[in-house]
């Protein structure tokens, strides 16, 4: 028998060096987090399932590292699945050509720039989800 479960959550847990710029990331479900590096987009793996989503489920870390000037991203689905008045949703390939044009942002400017642009799509629609992003851009050491 297959028990839908009812309630279930993702989740990013990170542990960052800031004096290596290794990362320890355990994904439970969540979207895979970004990392841009020259420019260059390449998505981390999601390695583990939702909380609640598997009785005795087994969660696994993985690492990175982000080097001076390389961003980790990490954002809720309510980005990509923002909708504009016709219904249209903000989607991925938006996303990532917004982070390939503004990758020499600061992360602040980076993620205002983010929600001016989500905001611009999105306009007068009503939001159905919440929008979450963390941006951790490595500066010089």
């Amino acid at each position: 028998m297959i028990v839908s479960p009812k309630l279930f959550a993702s989740l990013v847990y990170i542990e960052l060096d800031i004096t290596s710029g290794k990362i320890k990331i355990l994904n439970a479900g969540h979207l895979p987090p970004l990392i841009i590096r020259n420019g260059i987009i390449s998505k981390l793996k999601i390695t583990s399932p939702a909380l609640g989503l598997i009785p005795d489920a087994k969660f696994n870390e993985q690492t990175a590292v982000i080097h001076s000037e390389e961003y980790l991203i990490i954002y809720s689905d309510g980005l990509t699945e923002a909708q504009n008045e016709e219904g249209n949703f903000f989607g991925e390939n938006k996303l990532l050509e917004l982070l390939s044009r503004n990758s020499n942002l600061s992360s602040e400017n980076l993620g205002e720039k983010m929600l001016a642009e989500i905001s611009a799509f999105i306009w007068k629609a009503k939001t159905h989800d919440d929008l979450t992003i963390a941006i951790i851009k490595r500066t010089a050491v």
